[in-house]
């Protein structure tokens, strides 16, 4: 039975029902857990966490990622050690914690370039732009995100993030016309991706993010006295 329930779990989440989507997570962690299966049991636990993050509930959701990352530990995974500690690392930013934040993404990337996992080398440079961007060092976060834009991911989340980043920067830099620049390149980038070649484990986050970007574009143009275009852009996302 446990093993439907990670599939009922994600069919929740992905209909935007959190708390069956985290129950089911749940059993079926404590179903492995009683089984006996490390391995699943720190995934299961992992994407409770994610769940927590996505709504918003930081600190329980940095809880249940250290317990996945015990577990990764305790096998000795360092592919599944590096992922739940980029999401500590992420789950820091949310919080405002920028040395913790860093110091979770420094040692992700230290892991990351050991073992040569380039597709996931490119969300730690997107976090690492995060946390430059936090503390205000506008030149150092601009660098990161294009670092990050350079290189591999899977995550098409990755790419659109480290641009609304970009236009955030800049917004907050009082570069408007740059702010203007990258919220229209970002658009075109959206409009050439086919939502059919992104992977089941990466829409709802991508979506998530998209939603999040469009409002920040039409923020930006409301505070620019463009309410017209601000409708437009509203209506075509």
């Amino acid at each position: 039975l446990h093993d439907a329930l990670p599939i009922l779990g994600a069919c929740f989440f992905n209909l935007g029902d959190y708390e069956n989507a985290r129950n089911h997570y749940e059993q079926a962690r404590a179903g492995f857990a009683k089984a006996g299966n490390l391995f699943e049991e720190q995934i299961w636990t992992g994407n409770a966490a994610n769940v927590l993050f996505t709504e918003r509930d930081y600190a329980g959701a940095a809880g249940a990622y250290w317990r996945a990352l015990a577990i990764a530990r305790q096998l000795g995974n360092d592919d599944w050690t590096s992922r739940w500690i980029s999401n500590l690392a992420e789950t820091a930013i949310e919080q405002g914690d920028w040395d913790g934040a860093e110091r979770y993404n420094n040692e992700a990337l230290t892991l990351e370039r050991r073992l040569g996992d380039v597709l996931y080398e490119a969300p730690s440079l997107n976090n690492a732009a995060r946390i430059a961007l936090g503390r205000g060092q506008f030149a150092e976060a601009e660098r990161l995100f294009r670092v990050s834009l350079s290189k591999p991911a899977e995550d098409p989340r990755v790419k659109l993030d480290s641009h609304a980043g970009l236009a955030e920067l800049f917004v907050k830099a009082g570069r408007r016309t740059q702010a203007e620049a990258e919220f229209r390149a970002t658009v075109s980038t959206i409009d050439r991706l086919d939502s059919k070649v992104i992977k089941a484990d990466y829409k709802f986050g991508y979506l998530a993010s998209l939603i999040q970007f469009f409002r920040d574009y039409v923020d930006f143009l409301i505070a620019n006295h463009e309410p017209e275009r601000a409708l437009a852009v509203a209506e075509s996302s």
